[in-house]
Parts: C-alpha cells; sequence; structure tokens
C-alpha cells in the first residue's frame, strides 16, 4: 500500500484549501466585473465589448505559460481570426442617418 494511503484524510485541510480557492474566485470576478464597468464608462460600450474578444487569446497565452500547453493548428487559426473579425468590424462604418435594415 502507498504511503499517502495510509495517512487519514483531513477534512479540514480540504475544507480550508476550497474556502481559498472560492475566495479566490471571487475576488478574481470582482476585479474583473470592477474592470468591465470602469471601460464601459470611460470608453463606451462597442469599444468595450470589442475587447472581450481578446479573452480567448488570453487564455490560450495563460494555458501556454502557466501549462506548458502546445495549442493546436485550429486554436492558433482561431486566434489569428479574432483580430481579423475585429477588424471587419471596426472598419464598418454607419452613416449619420442611415437605417439599419431589420429583416
Amino acid at each position: 500500500m502507498a504511503a499517502w494511503d495510509e495517512r487519514p484524510f483531513d477534512h479540514r485541510k480540504a475544507a480550508f484549501a476550497t474556502d481559498l480557492a472560492m475566495l479566490g474566485v471571487t475576488l478574481v470576478w470582482g476585479l474583473n466585473f470592477s474592470v468591465w464597468s470602469h471601460g464601459m464608462r470611460r470608453i463606451g460600450v462597442p469599444r468595450t465589448v470589442i475587447c472581450s474578444n481578446i479573452t480567448p487569446i488570453i487564455a490560450l497565452l495563460g494555458a501556454w505559460a502557466a501549462l506548458c500547453e502546445r495549442p493546436s493548428l485550429g486554436q492558433l487559426v482561431g486566434i489569428a481570426l479574432i483580430p481579423a473579425g475585429v477588424f471587419l468590424v471596426r472598419s464598418h462604418t454607419v452613416r449619420p442617418g442611415a437605417e439599419s435594415r431589420q429583416a
């Protein structure tokens, strides 16, 4: 039998680790919400929403840096398409007085 099987399970340590993880998640969520709200007020809704497209890029870079994961070809293609899509959306201008078409 392995050495870790002989020690009793410490529920207090497990509960503490769970509480600590939940505290971290709550703090990160609160920081995220604060930054998002500040961005909405400071630069406006359209530009803030475009910034949300950066999330997959940050996740891929974080997985590469923290977990040493190698991105797949599909992920790299997706990462390349994100800035292209943002550029496409930002390059489209609506002329004043033009009404949007509804289907």
